[in-house]
């Protein structure tokens, strides 16, 4: 909206947001690389393309684009890929934002899987 709106934001504001003025105008090319996603419970995922990378143990990968319901875990046969997303993970998450700038404090702790040594589950609704 910034864009569309002709507004500049601070360094600080947007750290994961991409314009999509480009597909409004009628571009057909995606307006970001990758999304991060977090499951329920707790377990954080990274899309690149058509590839999936969940931060399970063992880590689980998938290719969206023959196998949209995730039924064949292809990490096994694709350990460089697993590696080059956990290591591009781990840098979003360290730089609290997908776009370019200044590195951000995350607004939440990020549990990392396998879970640090000590750390807690995160709490369920409920409890």
């Amino acid at each position: 909206m910034a864009e569309i709106f002709g507004v500049t934001l601070p360094p600080n504001a947007g750290e994961d947001s991409f314009s999509f003025l480009p597909l409004l105008k009628g571009a057909n090319q995606p307006t970001r690389t990758q999304a991060i996603s977090c499951a329920a419970s707790g377990v954080p995922g990274l899309r690149v393309g058509d590839w999936k990378y969940i931060a399970t143990q063992p880590a689980q990968l998938y290719d969206l684009a023959t196998d949209l319901g995730e039924t064949r875990n292809l990490a096994t046969q694709e350990p460089g890929r697993v590696a080059e997303m956990q290591a591009l993970l781990e840098k979003l998450i360290a730089d609290g934002r997908s776009t370019p700038g200044e590195p951000q404090k995350n607004d939440v702790r990020v549990v990392r899987f396998p879970r640090e040594p000590g750390a807690k589950a995160p709490k369920k609704k409920g409890s």
